[in-house]
């Protein structure tokens, strides 16, 4: 994969993925781009969204328009603060759900409701960063834009799915037990996958849909039916799709691919391999639903370990147990769309989801 620049027309969405971790970015024309959730670089630990910048030569001070954490679980998050501090003139959003008064009363109560480590290290940063800015955090729930650019010769719109006011309610009633002046301040167990921000961007004709870690409902006014059955929505079929929650059965419904998707979308996966996603199902139905035409940043199968000598191997095992490589290199999938027509590139381990081609990695799709 080369380090030029997009067209100026194109929409480009890359997707990196290590294993344990995900960021989306985007550029939405006319060198103007924005930036979905974030992991580091396995090597200098910066957000890849900088690195990815830098080789580029995109000045991210002035050309990132928006970050958005679409969830405060980990491995979507890692580095976001240190990404929006580098991006001055970014709108920093996050769900409705999780920036309110009563998780901000939470966040600040007592180390232990920080959400578990990394969750309320990074919310307490953001926070930091925006204040000298005299900003707060832009709360994104269903059908909000977060960037708009009206031009005749190339519109954009960028535009929240979710979360619905349901699934924000239901949110905000779940986090009220722990609330420090209720009582004795415990670990927030909620599954935030629910109040997830799913996105839509709009470049000219080309539209892609990145699908965070939102999940199908049995209240179809939260998830997924909420979306797709909104009557306000942006009716547009995305040609390229981030696939949600790492290509988990919970997160797909066949109405996804019918009423959001066009028939020849380019689908993008990040794996999860602490729960081993995608697993086997999971691929057989994102290749069907794909036409083939599925990626995935790197395999979902654990790195191998790096060689140490027996004796330390030995001594580890006993202390903690036998040890796994959970991330490696982090992989990048490239899709670049101008008009009907769409680009895909692999980087470091990615491979066609379908049929793994081993010379994949420095290839044009």
């Amino acid at each position: 994969m080369d380090d030029s620049l997009p067209a100026s027309t194109q929409l480009e969405v890359s997707l990196f993925g290590p294993g344990i971790g995900e960021c989306v970015v985007l550029h939405l024309g006319n060198g103007e781009w924005g930036v979905v959730d974030s992991c580091r670089a396995t090597d200098s630990r910066r957000p890849i969204a900088l690195e990815y910048f830098d080789r580029l030569g995109v000045h991210a001070a002035t050309a990132v328009k928006f970050v958005i954490a679409s969830h405060w679980h980990a491995d979507h998050i890692s580095g976001i603060a240190e990404l929006l501090a580098a991006c001055p003139s970014a709108r920093f959003w996050c769900s409705a759900a999780f920036l309110r008064d009563e998780y901000l009363r939470l966040i600040a109560g007592s180390e232990e409701a920080r959400g578990s480590g990394i969750a309320g290290e990074e919310l307490s940063a953001v926070l930091k960063v925006l204040e000298p800015r005299r900003q707060k955090p832009e709360l994104a729930i269903g059908e909000r834009a977060v960037f708009r650019r009206d031009s005749a010769s190339l519109p954009a719109i960028v535009e929240t799915l979710s979360p619905s006011s349901a699934a924000v309610q239901r949110a905000l009633s779940e986090i009220a037990p722990h609330l420090p002046q209720l009582g004795p301040i415990r670990r927030v167990t909620y599954d935030r996958n629910p109040a997830s921000v799913a996105v839509i961007a709009s470049v000219g004709d080309a539209v892609a849909l990145l699908g965070a870690d939102l999940e199908v409902q049995a209240d179809v006014s939260e998830g997924w039916l909420a979306v797709i059955d909104s009557p306000t929505r942006l009716r547009r079929s995305a040609r390229t799709y981030k696939v949600a929650h790492h290509g988990s059965s919970t997160a797909d419904t066949p109405a996804i691919w019918s009423a959001l998707l066009a028939d020849d979308v380019t689908a993008m996966v990040t794996p999860y391999r602490p729960s081993r996603l995608p697993r086997d199902s999971d691929i057989g139905r994102l290749c069907a639903a794909a036409k083939d035409r599925a990626f995935l940043t790197t395999p979902p199968e654990q790195p191998a370990l790096p060689r140490r000598d027996s004796s330390v191997d030995r001594t580890l095992k006993e202390s903690v147990g036998s040890r796994r490589a959970l991330t490696g290199q982090v992989g990048h999938v490239r899709v670049r769309v101008d008009g009907g027509r769409s680009t895909v590139e692999l980087a470091n381990g990615a491979q066609r989801l379908c049929r793994p081609d081993p010379n994949a990695s420095a290839s044009r799709l």
